[in-house]
């Protein structure tokens, strides 16, 4: 990934002066995964203003090679500190997501198919990672409601 001109491995962490803009960018493709989003839902090269809040942006490929996982560092716990997961999308059970919490704990749960794309951030404003996915077979976006119902966050857009 690129900050600012500055080329490193994920992740990559970085202090910066708060109100300054800076350029992030990920190259697409990786091996053959590409890319399909920024976690704040800029393009894949962006500008971003620097805040005074320590904050995450996460960008989410597609494809790849069977058995691979997808790295997560959200705050699902509430505590204010990114918490360091996967999703291992080829799973007996279903796709897993793991994510031991910061503080003790973790996250454990088989949610979604082969092939889905996660995209966790904070939806319902609840301050928490909602967990999840897209599915790129039908190009729709699902999420966990109350009780662990699937429910469908975004209809398909477009003809």
């Amino acid at each position: 990934m690129t900050y600012s001109g500055e080329t490193g491995m994920a992740p990559l962490t970085r202090t910066a002066i708060v109100g300054s803009k800076r350029t992030i960018h990920t190259p697409s493709p990786q091996g053959r995964a590409t890319f399909q989003s920024w976690s704040d839902g800029g393009a894949q090269q962006h500008d971003i203003t620097v805040g005074a809040a320590d904050t995450t942006y996460t960008a989410t490929f597609l494809g790849g090679s069977a058995g691979s996982a997808y790295k997560v560092l959200y705050d699902v716990n509430k505590d204010g500190k990114a918490d360091a997961g996967i999703l291992r999308p080829t799973n007996p059970q279903g796709p897993l997501w793991y994510v031991p919490y910061t503080g003790g704990g973790q996250l454990q749960l088989y949610f979604g198919v082969d092939g889905d794309a996660p995209v966790m951030a904070d939806y319902d404003g609840d301050g928490t990672a909602d967990p999840v996915i897209y599915r790129p077979s039908n190009a729709l976006w699902y999420g966990l409601g109350q009780g662990g119902t699937v429910r469908i966050i975004q209809e398909i857009m477009g003809g």
